[in-house]
C-alpha cells in the first residue's frame, strides 16, 4: 500500500491517465489484505494498513470535479475500507484513553496518532458522501497526540495534525446540526442560529491556529514543502 499511495500522489502532477502504477500496486495489496483480514485477529499494523486504503481510496477518486460511476464506487469502498478499520481499533481500544503498562510512551504516542487519523478521515468521507459520520466526539476518550519539549525538533506534521482534529471536530458539527435526516423540516428561524454558530465556532478554530498554519501570514521561506501544502489545505474553506 505505500508504494501504491506515493505512486498515486506523485501521479497527480502528470495528465491524466499517463500514470496507472499506483492501481497495479493497489490491487496487488488488496490481494494478500483480504487473506490478512479473514486470517488474523485485530492488531495495529493492520488497522494502519487498512486506513492508508481508506486514505489511498479517498485520494484517488478526484472528488473536486464531476464523479464517474466508477469513483463513487471507490468512495464508498473508501467508507466500508474505514468502517472495518474502525472497528477494529476499538476491538483493540485504541479509542480509550488509558495507560497499559505494557506499553513504552512511542507505542502509546502510535496508538494516539492512528486513532486521531482515522477519525479525521472519517469526517471528510462523510462530508463526501453526505452521511453520518461513524466516530462520535463521545465516542472515545483520546489525548491528542504530545507534541516533543525538544526545541530543535521539527513539530510542523504534529501541529498539522493537532489542528486537523479540531476542524474535523466543526465538521462533524456541522453534518450532526444540518445534514442530520431529522434536519429536514428544521424551522429557517433557527435553521439561521444554527449557522451562526456553527460559523463562530470555525472562525474560533481559525483565529487560534499557531503562526506556522495560518496562510494569512508569510511563509515564503518555510524550507518545508510538505508543510506549505499542509497549510494550503488546512486554510481551504469548508
Amino acid at each position: 500500500m505505500i508504494f501504491a499511495w506515493g505512486a498515486a500522489y506523485a501521479g497527480m502532477s502528470e495528465e491524466p491517465g499517463i500514470s496507472e502504477d499506483h492501481v497495479k500496486y493497489y490491487n496487488q495489496a488488496r490481494l494478500y489484505l483480504g487473506d490478512v483480514i479473514d486470517i488474523f485477529p485485530p492488531q495495529i499494523d493492520l488497522v494502519s494498513c487498512l486506513f492508508l486504503v481508506s486514505l489511498y481510496l479517498l485520494m484517488t477518486h478526484k472528488p473536486y470535479r464531476y464523479v464517474s460511476p466508477i469513483e463513487q464506487v471507490l468512495i464508498i469502498s473508501c467508507a466500508n475500507m474505514l468502517g472495518i478499520a474502525i472497528r477494529m481499533a476499538q476491538t483493540i481500544g485504541l479509542h480509550a484513553a488509558y495507560k497499559n503498562g505494557d506499553l513504552t510512551e512511542q507505542e502509546e504516542e502510535r496508538r494516539r496518532r492512528l486513532w486521531y487519523c482515522l477519525f479525521i478521515l472519517d469526517r471528510l468521507v462523510a462530508l463526501q458522501l453526505g452521511g453520518a459520520v461513524m466516530i462520535r466526539d463521545s465516542d472515545f476518550s483520546v489525548e491528542l497526540p504530545s507534541i516533543p519539549l525538544d526545541v530543535s525538533s521539527d513539530n510542523s506534521e504534529l501541529l498539522y495534525l493537532r489542528h486537523m482534529v479540531g476542524l474535523s471536530k466543526v465538521i462533524g458539527h456541522v453534518i450532526d446540526n444540518l445534514y442530520r435526516p431529522d434536519q429536514a423540516v428544521i424551522q429557517l428561524e433557527h435553521l439561521l442560529e444554527t449557522i451562526q454558530y456553527l460559523d463562530a465556532e470555525l472562525l474560533d478554530w481559525r483565529d487560534k491556529l499557531p503562526f506556522q498554519l495560518r496562510f494569512d501570514q508569510s511563509h515564503s521561506f518555510e524550507p518545508n514543502p510538505l508543510f506549505k501544502r499542509q497549510v494550503l489545505l488546512v486554510n481551504v474553506p469548508i
